[in-house]
């Protein structure tokens, strides 16, 4: 059954049946010319100039904010947009599709609004509201929805949760001429390639336009905080934040020691490789103050089981041993974490794959194979 055009339904929580699986409708408006944003901006940033824009028929709001020393562009609803024809859309100027009609969209963004009520996600070719290829979420999680001549068609497998607020998001979603369609945030994959027909790339062909958009449904505003690419001449904060009860829990059962060379100290995990602090000429910068547990394989998230050792006093090592048959991932990661005059180095120095590989022969299966290794939420 088709979603209702003018009216979004509210999205329904994910269930096994495909019909029930369905995310709201992402309508866009028309792409027609528009008067440029609603100019929103906090008092000491109101010289920097907003890199994303409002061109939406019924315009969302652009706000340049800082928050804990970093510049965003906040992006948000209205009350006047919906989360079909009138949702908020918002573009930058040189995001596009390149000359062969691929698409390469890196964004690192901040929720600010909880998942339940959150409808955010990036147009990728946007044509006009039946012809388009979408990557976003809403209380459902993660979902992919293409458009084109006679089809509709969105993601109705399991999906990987919306993000909480506050949390650091890195978000790439690329698509290629052929019509191959790949999306990670933080390192893990929120589905498996998909192939948009060729109904919809043809299309498309000739379509460049990126958009983000934010949705709202009845009182349910979507904010997310884009972290903007000028991150000149930020004001300095007054003081040091104090750590809130939610961190100091989160910390009370970690082991932590002490790496120094001449200049540089690092108060490290044993549990894992992250650095909670450095000190250097005399000043504290914080590193990742949240506990850490899980790294990335082939886009995959895992829990190694970690062998912490010192080697120096500069010097850390930890061997990982990570396991995830159902993925085909079993290895042995070595990383060191070394400090070298006034610099950190994190190096991933052995990988050990235990699955049947041998090197100059045939695979039987490339998931077997070691492609990728991240360690998301490490600063």
């Amino acid at each position: 059954e088709k979603p209702k055009e003018d009216k979004p339904q509210e999205e329904k929580p994910v269930e096994n049946k495909p019909a029930e699986n369905k995310p709201a409708e992402n309508k866009p408006a028309e792409n027609k010319p528009t008067e440029a944003a609603t100019e929103e901006t906090s008092g000491a940033t109101a010289e920097v100039k907003k890199e994303w824009d409002s061109v939406s028929r019924v315009k969302g709001n652009v706000e340049v904010v800082e928050e804990g020393g970093v510049r965003y562009n906040k992006l948000t609803s209205t009350t006047a947009n919906d989360n079909g024809a009138n949702e908020a859309l918002f573009e930058k100027a040189g995001l596009q599709a390149d000359a062969e009609g691929n698409v390469s969209v890196d964004l690192t963004f901040k929720a600010n609004t909880p998942p339940a009520e959150t409808r955010f996600g990036v147009y990728l070719k946007y044509k006009d509201n039946d012809n388009n290829i979408f990557v976003g979420y809403d209380k459902g999680g993660w979902f992919w929805q293409y458009k084109g001549p006679n089809v509709n068609t969105w993601y109705s497998k399991t999906r990987v949760e919306a993000p909480n607020v506050g949390e650091e998001n890195h978000l790439s979603i690329v698509y290629k001429k052929d019509g191959q369609l790949n999306a990670t945030n933080n390192g893990q994959n929120l589905f498996s390639t998909e192939v948009v027909p060729e109904a919809v790339k043809n299309a498309l062909a000739d379509v460049n336009k990126v958009y983000l958009k934010a949705g709202t449904y009845g009182t349910e505003l979507s904010s997310v905080s884009i972290k903007s690419d000028n991150q000149d001449n930020i004001k300095p904060e007054d003081e040091t934040p104090a750590v809130d009860d939610g961190l100091r829990r989160n910390d009370q059962d970690v082991h932590y020691e002490t790496l120094q060379s001449e200049q540089l100290k690092a108060i490290i995990d044993t549990a894992f490789p992250r650095v909670k602090e450095y000190e250097l000429d005399g000043k504290t910068l914080t590193g990742q103050v949240q506990k850490l547990d899980k790294m990335s394989i082939n886009g995959v998230l895992v829990t190694p089981e970690v062998q912490y050792r010192k080697i120096d006093d500069a010097t850390a090592e930890y061997v990982m041993k990570v396991r995830n048959d159902d993925e085909f991932i079993n290895a042995e990661i070595t990383v060191k974490l070394q400090l070298v005059g006034n610099e950190m180095h994190f190096d991933v120095t052995k990988v050990v794959n235990k699955n049947n590989v041998e090197m100059g022969k045939p695979v039987d299966n490339v998931r077997k194979l070691i492609q990728t290794i991240e360690f998301p939420g490490n600063t």
